[in-house]
C-alpha cells in the first residue's frame, strides 16, 4: 500500500461511497436497499470475519454474528437508520457499529444460556474492547483494500484482454522489477524486456489508483482520503 497520489485511467471519476451505498440501503425500494446492503457485505465481510476468528470467534457463530449484522435486522433497521455521514470514517462508523452488535449478541447469548443451563453464566466472548483488537481490525481494512483493489485490477485487466499478463505480473505489482526477473518474464510472455517493464509500471500505477479509491470511499470528505491512507499504511507496518 503507497500513500502517494496516483491518478485514474482515462480521467475517470471515483465512484460512489460507502455513505452513498448506506442512503441506498434506506430506499424505499426493496431491490435498491437490498442492493445496497449485498454490496457492503461482499466489501467488508472478508475482514470483518477474520477479526472475529482471530479474536476468538468459533467459525460458526463468526459466521452466524455476520449474517445477523451485515444482512439482516441490525444494519438494515437500526444502525444504518442512525449511520451519520457527518461522522467522518466509514471504518470508525462499522468499528462501533460491530463493537455495540457484539454487546448486544453475547447479552443475549447469555440470557439464553442462563434459561436452558441454570447457573451457567459463561459464553464465548470477543476481546474487541482492547487496543490490540483495534489494532487488529485496522490491519485487517487495511489489508482488505488491498485485495479489493487487486480484484478491481484483475476484472479490468480480463476485460481488456490483458488477465494473462496481469497474473504473470502480479507478484510484482507492489515493487519495482528487478532487470533478471523482467527478463525471465518476458521470455514467457513473448515480449521485450522493455514491454514487460512497462506493463508492469501500468499495472503498479493502477493498483496505486484503485487502493486510493477504495480508501476514497470510506470517507466523507474528499480531503479526509490522504490521512486515512496514511493511517492504514502505519497499520500494515505495525
Amino acid at each position: 500500500m503507497n500513500a502517494g497520489e496516483a491518478q485514474p485511467a482515462g480521467g475517470g471519476t471515483f465512484p460512489e461511497t460507502s455513505w452513498t451505498t448506506i442512503e441506498r440501503s434506506r430506499s424505499s425500494d426493496p431491490e435498491v436497499a437490498f442492493a445496497a446492503l449485498n454490496r457492503l457485505a461482499e466489501r467488508y465481510h472478508p475482514a470483518l470475519r477474520t477479526f472475529l476468528l482471530r479474536c476468538g470467534c468459533p467459525p460458526q457463530e463468526a459466521d452466524d454474528v455476520l449474517q445477523e449484522f451485515l444482512t439482516r435486522r441490525f444494519l438494515q433497521e437500526s444502525f444504518l437508520g442512525k449511520a451519520d455521514p457527518e461522522a467522518g470514517l466509514f471504518r470508525s462508523f462499522l468499528r462501533t457499529c460491530l463493537r455495540r452488535f457484539l454487546i448486544s449478541h453475547h447479552r443475549s447469548e447469555a440470557r439464553r444460556t442462563a434459561v436452558h443451563s441454570p447457573g451457567t453464566t459463561e459464553t464465548a466472548t470477543v476481546a474487541f474492547t482492547e487496543p490490540e483488537a483495534e489494532r487488529l481490525l485496522d490491519r485487517l481494512w487495511a489489508e482488505q483494500m488491498i485485495a479489493n483493489a487487486r480484484a478491481r485490477l484483475r476484472a479490468e485487466a480480463e476485460a481488456a484482454g490483458r488477465a494473462e499478463l496481469c497474473l504473470a505480473l502480479e507478484g510484482l505489482l507492489e515493487s519495482e522489477p528487478t532487470p533478471g526477473w523482467v527478463q525471465e518474464v518476458s521470455k514467457g510472455l513473448g515480449m521485450t524486456p522493455n514491454a514487460v517493464w512497462v506493463a508492469a509500471h501500468r499495472f503498479r500505477e493502477r493498483l496505486k489508483w484503485f487502493i486510493q479509491d477504495e480508501v476514497r470511499q470510506t470517507v466523507r470528505e474528499p480531503a479526509d482520503w490522504r490521512a486515512e491512507l496514511e493511517h492504514l499504511v502505519a497499520a500494515l507496518r505495525a
